[in-house]
C-alpha cells in the first residue's frame, strides 16, 4: 500500500503516532521532527506559564506572611490596650473602694462617738433625776416644823419624760445578722469585737439588739435570723439591768419610725414574746419597767405600756 500522504507513492512502512497515518520512510521522519518542533514550543510555553506561577506564588508567599504579622501587631496592640484599660479601670476601683472604706470608718467613729457623747449626757440626766428624787425623799422625812428651814424639791420629783437613747443599727451589722450559716458567725463575733465592745454595755447591747431587729423586721420579721443569733445575744445579757436595756431597746425599735399603734403591737408583742420564751428576762424585771418610774422615763414608752401590761396579764 502507498503512503498515506498526498502525492507520495512511496509505500508505506509504519504509522505515524502522532497522527495515525501510515506513511514512507521520508514521511515518517519529517512528522517526527515536527511532532518534536510542537513538543520544543509547548514545552516552552508550559516554562513560561511555570515561571509566572512561581513568580504569583512567592508575591502571595509574600503577602501572606506581611498580612500574618499586621494581624499579629493588630492583635498584641488590642491586647494591650485591653490590658492598659483593665489596669486603670482596676486602679480605679481600689481607689474608690479605699476611699469608701476610709468614710465608712470615719462615719462609724463619728457615730460611736456621738453615740456616747449622747449616753453619758442621758446618764449624767438620770443621776440628776436620781439626786432630786433622793433629796426630795429626804426633804419630805423631815417634821413639819422643820421643813421651812429648807427649800423644798417637790417639783423636781415630778417625773420627767427624755429622749429615748439615740441608737441606729449598724448597715453591716445588719446585714451580717441577715445570713443564717456558720460560715458568717466568726465574721460577726469578729465585727462585734472591733467596733462595739469598746463602747458602754447598755449601749453596745442596744445597738447590737436594735441591728438584729432591723435584720429580722426588714426580712418579713423571720423568727429564724432571731433564733439563730440567740445566743450571740445572750452573752451579753447577764444582769438585770442588761435585761431592761434589752427591753428600752425594744422600745427604740418599735417607736423609731411613724408607725401606727397596729404595727407597734404586732412588732412589740413579737419580739417581746420570743425573749419571754426563750428566757432573756424575768417577769420581775418586765414588772419593774412597766411600773417602776426610774427604770423607764423615754418618751414613746406611754404608747406602748398598755401592750406590755396586757402581755403581763397574760403571764
Amino acid at each position: 500500500m502507498n503512503c498515506q500522504e498526498s502525492s507520495c507513492a512511496k509505500s508505506q512502512v509504519a504509522i505515524c503516532l502522532h497522527c495515525l497515518c501510515r506513511l514512507c520512510s521520508t514521511h515518517l521522519l519529517a512528522h517526527r521532527e515536527e511532532v518534536v518542533k510542537h513538543t520544543v514550543q509547548v514545552s516552552k510555553q508550559i516554562n513560561g506559564v511555570a515561571q509566572e506561577l512561581d513568580v504569583l506564588l512567592q508575591k502571595v508567599r509574600c503577602d501572606r506572611q506581611s498580612a500574618t504579622s499586621q494581624l499579629r501587631t493588630w492583635r498584641q496592640c488590642q491586647i494591650d490596650q485591653v490590658e492598659r484599660i483593665y489596669t486603670e479601670r482596676f486602679r480605679d476601683i481600689a481607689r474608690k473602694k479605699d476611699r469608701i472604706n476610709t468614710l465608712e470608718t470615719e462615719l462609724t467613729e463619728r457615730v460611736m462617738k456621738e453615740a456616747k457623747t449622747i449616753h453619758e449626757n442621758i446618764q449624767r440626766k438620770q443621776s440628776l433625776q436620781a439626786i432630786a428624787e433622793i433629796v426630795n425623799e429626804n426633804i419630805r422625812s423631815i417634821p413639819p416644823e422643820h421643813q421651812h428651814q429648807s427649800p423644798s424639791l417637790e417639783n423636781s420629783s415630778t417625773r420627767k419624760t427624755i429622749e429615748p437613747p439615740s441608737i441606729i443599727p449598724f448597715r453591716k451589722l445588719v446585714n451580717r445578722f441577715k445570713i443564717i450559716s456558720g460560715t458568717s458567725d466568726q465574721y460577726l463575733n469578729r465585727y462585734i469585737s472591733k467596733n462595739l465592745l469598746r463602747l458602754p454595755h447598755d449601749q453596745m447591747l442596744m445597738t447590737l439588739l436594735v441591728s438584729l431587729f432591723q435584720a429580722w423586721y426588714s426580712s418579713n420579721t423571720n423568727d429564724q435570723i432571731l433564733s439563730y443569733h440567740m445566743n450571740t445575744i445572750k452573752k451579753y445579757i447577764q444582769k438585770p439591768e442588761h435585761q431592761l436595756a434589752m427591753l428600752t431597746s425594744i422600745l427604740i425599735f418599735v417607736t423609731s419610725s411613724n408607725r401606727s399603734d397596729d404595727e407597734i403591737l404586732h412588732i412589740f408583742n413579737a419580739l417581746l414574746q420570743f425573749f419571754w420564751n426563750n428566757q432573756f428576762f424575768t417577769k420581775e424585771t418586765l414588772l419593774n419597767w412597766c411600773h417602776n418610774e426610774k427604770s423607764n422615763v423615754y418618751r414613746g414608752f406611754e404608747r406602748i405600756q398598755p401592750f406590755a401590761q396586757s402581755f403581763l396579764d397574760q403571764l
